[in-house]
């Protein structure tokens, strides 16, 4: 037991201190720090799931559009949202061209952090002929993903944990929107999963905040998570700059350039740091095996 304690992560310590304290669910107590699960099974003894009451009608997109509900505060607007997620993908397939890396029968890929599919959606011409998996942790998207968009897409329940049930070398493109802009720890471990899982001849692209965005957020207005709360000057002082908040939506690391070429490259091969990839102002990071 000395052995677990000294292993253990902090929040996990505290879990089961309060656990045992008895100030705390023991069902949802830890599974609700690995996964998120919905807010209609909290505080009851009994649930139902039914597929009928996740389906969404038709669209003449093509594919069924998800509640605003679950659009991760993007737009409400059905025509606007279809076109952020659209830009984002066409700027994703640039980077593969720029890089030489396409996407063959046989291959798979891999949203991580698809939320309800916004961009994953508009690789439903590579779905056709590879497997396109989409992974998030929070469990109400992905019962509306798997009633939707499954065919063509697979999705799968994933962890705040760095895991990702794949053998290695599955996936011949990676790529995270607006994940790492979140995360506050374990970005080492992630790194390194996602090596493990990333074809030798795949490329992996996630966001992030750097002195680019920096210099981007000066010029718009900033989201209400950062209102009042970013110092502009510190932010490009450091390493690493950490707006913490009370859940992951309301926390923005910020990193420079350089600490992403020595530190992540100790992971992974950074091949291109491209600035202004999202409207937000986000960072697109490339890296290679």
């Amino acid at each position: 037991m000395a052995g677990f304690r000294g292993l253990a992560p902090v929040w996990l310590k505290h879990r089961i201190k309060r656990l045992l304290l008895g100030r705390e669910s023991v069902r949802y107590g830890i599974a609700s720090k690995v996964y998120v699960p919905s807010a209609r099974r909290r505080n009851t003894d009994c649930y139902t799931l039914d597929r009928a009451d996740f389906v969404s009608p038709p669209h003449p997109s093509g594919l069924p559009l998800p509640p605003p509900s679950l659009r991760m505060d993007y737009d409400e607007d059905d025509a606007a949202y279809l076109e952020s997620g659209a830009r984002v993908a066409d700027a994703l397939r640039t980077i593969l061209r720029d890089h030489r890396v396409s996407i063959e029968p046989g291959d798979s890929m891999l949203d991580w952090g698809c939320a309800s599919g916004r961009v994953l959606r508009h690789f439903a011409p590579e779905a056709a002929h590879a497997k396109a998996w989409g992974i998030e942790p929070a469990e109400d998207y992905i019962l509306w993903n798997k009633a939707n968009l499954s065919p063509p897409f697979r999705f799968l329940t994933g962890t705040e944990y760095p895991h990702l049930p794949f053998p290695d070398g599955t996936f011949k493109f990676i790529y995270g929107i607006s994940v790492f802009t979140h995360l506050e720890f374990l970005v080492d471990q992630w790194l390194m999963e996602m090596r493990r899982v990333l074809h030798p001849e795949g490329l992996a692209v996630f966001t992030v905040h750097n002195e680019d965005s920096i210099a981007h957020l000066k010029t718009i207005p900033i989201s209400q998570g950062m209102a009042g709360r970013l110092d502009f000057d510190a932010a490009v002082q450091h390493d690493q700059y950490i707006l913490t908040g009370e859940s992951w939506a309301d926390t923005f690391p910020f990193v420079t350039s350089e600490h992403l070429r020595r530190e992540w490259g100790t992971y992974l091969n950074v091949a291109e740091i491209r600035p202004a990839f999202t409207d937000h102002g986000q960072t697109a990071v490339i890296l290679r095996p």
